[in-house]
């Protein structure tokens, strides 16, 4: 009987391990914090230049202002949060003195005249 026991034991601990080492060998090997370090530089020169290519396209999109005096349909569409409806009512509503009469003449709703008013601009024509 004991050595059933034994027998039994031995059987159920080397089962054991061998899950175990099928287990370790199916996970992938985690790299070490010095791996980290060294891939980390790497991927963040593609993502800065990246960050830096967008951040340019940005500053150059901010810097257009769109004239509501002068603007085609299409220009004004360009602008996020005005469609259709907004680019008739902006043009047929001209001229404007300042931009902030596409909110006193109830062109625009408050909420889509803050939304447009840093990318929109009122020029006025010199005499």
């Amino acid at each position: 009987m004991k050595k059933l026991l034994s027998l039994a034991l031995v059987a159920a601990l080397s089962l054991s391990l061998t899950m175990m080492s099928l287990a370790q060998a199916k996970t992938p090997a985690k790299p070490s914090s010095a791996a980290k370090t060294q891939e980390a530089p790497k991927s963040a020169e593609p993502a800065a230049k990246k960050a830096s290519s967008r951040h340019s396209a940005a500053a150059d999109k901010a810097t257009e202002l769109i004239d509501i005096n002068t603007a085609t349909k299409e220009q004004l569409l360009a602008v996020p949060g005005i469609g259709d409806a907004y680019a008739e009512k902006i043009i047929s509503g001209r001229p404007y003195k300042m931009k902030s009469e596409l909110k006193t003449k109830k062109i625009l709703p408050d909420t889509v005249y803050s939304k447009v008013s840093s990318k929109i601009v009122a020029k006025r024509k010199k005499k």
